[in-house]
């Protein structure tokens, strides 16, 4: 049935046209199976018109044929849980130079996806953790081979590296707007990532791995080694699914393949369902394409439709996190995040499951844990701009809430939005302003003190938090810091007649009267009204 399906989908994108009526399908004295909008011959078996609705039909792509509907998510799947992912141990080790405990984990991993090929999924989860987008990490994947010559553990690792640094450096942009120096620097890092994958074939012939990355950069050569590689990568492990689906990536319609090329793999993978039940997943691959291609042409409701049916044949992260991304598009917070949680359930892993999550629940005003997804984002894949962005989207928004509670008095409220402001914006002067000023609220000076020298270090040139940092250092009598403030502020701000005013009133309690005058003269002559009173009160009081 599916690759009846999947044939009528493909004359779907051939005829590129808006609209059907009836479809007929039939049956050939060969048993070949048929499509067309025109009557079978008188010959072939009697015709089953199939009618699709004509309304909202997306351009090239036919709706599912039978407009699945969707199974109902078990109990539970509004709960929000964070799944557990071997990617922050393993870049642990890395960083900290443990080689020897990172072979040791990496081996385990692969003897038992290497006994049963269920558990692939974990050695692939492993290896993300090497998706590290800075040259500068080169060295340590460098060490970890000079100390491990004969394993093949540390090359393919840093075959992993390589070839994720290869398409981070060529971008996700069409290729009409990609320059050729990122081209260059893709095929550049794919090149040593090969170089790696062949070091570590010849020490150990064994696993996916090595065949998974070289299924997936095989997209990009020209010409192809197409199913010949497939074929020998599945000589590994003939159950495989991932190698299978990668390889369906690379075969789409917008990548040069086609959907029948696709149920080709489909059908035969068909044969090793009781070994991996999991091949039958494989059934909604060209279903998530087309939805994935409606989506982007802003025909939602369509790719929901197409979505739902690849889902349909088993639940798959990367299928349901894409409808969760649709729904959410469309307003449908309470099953996007249905679909997000299942996604995360089954991979845990991808940074941007939790940022989707994140926005997901910000919307539904449900922040604290908001927070907690995009914190486990950013460990996943620490700089990512995405990331980022979510992460002060955040920050505003806590901030807000913490400005309001400060305006209606209630400051113990206003610091506990600002500390998750601060979680998710470390780097902001104003958030520690802010929550100083909640902190002197409460009397809580010596905190106080803390966050607005942090304020300070982050942002030298606000006038206001070295007023306010003046303020409690006075209750202080700590003259000298209030002096050393001012005159780190005043070194980026030479006219600023206000700042001469204020450390001249440090000056004087000090008792140094000479230096008070002094700044007292430097504000009158930079024109401040205060501090030309001042002077002619106090322009007596010492000599010249």
């Amino acid at each position: 049935m599916m690759k009846m399906i999947l044939v009528a989908l493909a004359l779907f994108l051939a005829w590129n046209t808006a609209a059907y009526g009836k479809i007929y399908r039939w049956v050939d004295e060969k048993g070949g199976v048929h499509f067309s909008d025109d009557p079978p011959p008188a010959s072939a078996q009697k015709p089953a018109p199939q009618t699709i609705p004509q309304q909202s039909l997306p351009a090239g792509v036919s709706r599912p044929v039978d407009n699945h509907r969707e199974k109902p998510f078990p109990a539970g799947r509004d709960v929000v849980t964070t799944g557990v992912s071997p990617i922050p141990q393993i870049r642990s080790m890395l960083f900290q130079g443990k080689f020897a405990d990172l072979n040791a984990l990496l081996e385990k991993r692969q003897e038992a996806a290497i006994r049963d090929v269920r558990l692939e999924d974990d050695i692939i989860a492993a290896y993300e953790a090497f998706w590290i987008n800075d040259r500068s990490y080169e060295s340590l994947f460098n060490r970890w081979i000079a100390e491990f010559p004969n394993s093949y553990l540390p090359y393919l690792a840093r075959a992993k590296y390589f070839y994720n640094l290869a398409f981070e450096l060529r971008g996700g942009k069409w290729a009409s707007e990609t320059s050729d120096k990122q081209f260059q620097e893709m095929k550049f890092y794919l090149s040593k990532s090969e170089q790696d994958i062949q070091q570590a074939l010849q020490r150990h012939a064994k696993g996916i791995m090595p065949y998974y990355l070289l299924v997936g950069m095989d997209r990009s050569n020209k010409p192809r080694a197409g199913k010949p590689l497939l074929a020998k990568a599945l000589e590994v492990e003939p159950a495989s699914l991932h190698l299978r689906a990668k390889y369906l990536s690379g075969i789409t319609p917008r990548w040069g393949g086609s959907y029948e090329e696709m149920q080709e793999i489909i059908d035969e993978s068909i044969g090793y369902l009781t070994q991996n039940p999991r091949l039958a997943i494989l059934q909604g691959y060209p279903y998530y394409d087309a939805g994935d291609l409606e989506a982007s042409k802003s025909n939602y409701a369509n790719a929901e439709l197409l979505l739902t049916k690849a889902i349909s044949f088993g639940d798959d992260g990367m299928f349901l996190k894409r409808r969760a991304g649709i729904r959410f598009f469309l307003d449908k917070a309470d099953e996007a995040l249905r679909d997000i949680n299942r996604a995360i359930e089954l991979w845990p892993h991808d940074c941007d499951y939790y940022d989707l999550r994140s926005k997901i629940l910000a919307s539904m005003k449900r922040r604290d844990e908001a927070l907690r997804d995009i914190e486990q984002a950013d460990i996943l894949s620490p700089g990512n701009e995405a990331v980022a962005e979510q992460k002060k989207r955040l920050a505003i928004g806590f901030e807000q809430k913490g400005y309001a509670h400060q305006k209606s008095s209630d400051p113990q409220a206003a610091i506990g939005e600002y500390n998750n402001a601060l979680r998710a914006n470390p780097d902001s002067a104003i958030l520690y302003l802010r929550r100083a000023k909640a902190l002197i609220d409460q009397n809580k000076l010596d905190d106080a003190l803390v966050d607005l020298d942090r304020a300070v270090d982050l942002d030298p040139n606000d006038f206001d938090t070295f007023l306010l940092l003046d303020w409690v250092l006075t209750r202080r009598k700590d003259w000298d810091r209030i002096i050393r403030g001012w005159d780190k502020y005043i070194a980026l701000h030479l006219d600023h007649s206000r700042a001469y005013v204020e450390r001249s009133g440090a000056f004087y309690h000090k008792g140094d009267l000479k230096s008070a005058v002094k700044d007292l003269k430097k504000a009158a002559d930079l024109g401040d009204e205060d501090g030309r009173q001042l002077y002619e009160r106090f322009k007596g009081s010492v000599k010249e």
